[in-house]
């Protein structure tokens, strides 16, 4: 069967679904994430009206680094939430500050929650210098199914959910993902100089290279160890048991009874 020839608006539509899938799949594949903007104010006094502010959606924030006087500003809650979601404490930030030209690059260093709520009340940045490494902790993520894990014969152990690691502020991951499908054995994991990572880039900081990040363990052997121990409190309660009524048993029939006390005989009267 002879194809028809597709004109060129149809060509140039494919062109443009390819693309944009393209984009998606990359952005969705990439380590690294490009610098959100976030918008701030500057916080003229320190301290005061912050219950009101916060009644208003305004949370305060500070931000510090080398050689920088500590700026305090104010921030929109819900913004910063929404961009604290996607960036973490590993991907940088354009802060932008008021009518500043240039957004300040800054990591989310720290935020404070309200003990009841968990909402965020406070948030620390940690203005960052783009051609100088600074250290971060990097979350772990774990994508796909071991079939040992699927069959219920093992159970995956996460040693490491979190890395620190150090590289420039660019490159610094978002997260690092962890595909476990290749884990098919008891024993086996993924260590860190396994890590899916630029490591000629990124720096695994505290960790050896045969450092296990997960691993495959056995399924059972919580199970094994619980009936173990309950084995063995039925085994004590047993022969507690058995004690007891043997004791019992030797004190009705008057055996290992103590001595009964002697009556002392009356002494004979001394001649005089």
């Amino acid at each position: 069967m002879r194809q028809r020839s597709r004109s060129p608006k149809q060509i140039w539509n494919a062109d443009i679904v390819f693309l944009s899938i393209s984009v998606r799949d990359w952005r969705e594949k990439s380590a690294v994430f490009l610098p959100m903007l976030l918008k701030a104010a500057k916080r003229e006094k320190v301290g005061h009206g912050l219950k009101s502010q916060r009644d208003s959606g305004i949370i305060p924030a500070v931000v510090y680094g080398k050689s920088f006087d500590n700026l305090h500003i104010n921030l929109e809650l819900g913004t910063f939430k929404k961009i604290f979601s996607e960036a973490g404490h590993s991907s940088v930030i354009d802060l932008k500050i008021d009518n500043d030209q240039e957004p300040l690059k800054v990591l989310v260093a720290d935020v404070q929650r309200e003990p009841l709520s968990n909402e965020i009340i406070h948030a620390d940045f940690h203005k960052v210098d783009l051609g100088q490494k600074v250290s971060t902790e990097v979350p772990v993520k774990i994508t796909g199914e071991s079939p040992a894990v699927k069959s219920g014969e093992a159970i995956l152990l996460t040693l490491l959910p979190e890395i620190e690691v150090e590289a420039l502020p660019l490159d610094l991951p978002h997260e690092i993902t962890l595909d476990i499908t290749g884990l098919e054995k008891i024993g086996e994991g993924v260590a860190v100089k396994d890590l899916p990572i630029d490591h000629t880039k990124v720096r695994v900081k505290e960790h050896q290279p045969d450092d296990l990040v997960v691993k495959l363990d056995y399924a059972v052997q919580i199970e094994k160890e619980e009936e173990t121990k309950g084995v063995e409190e039925v085994e004590v309660l047993t022969e507690k048991k058995e004690d007891e009524e043997g004791a019992g048993a030797e004190t009705e029939t008057g055996q290992n009874e103590p001595p009964a006390k002697k009556e002392e005989e009356p002494k004979a009267k001394e001649k005089k």
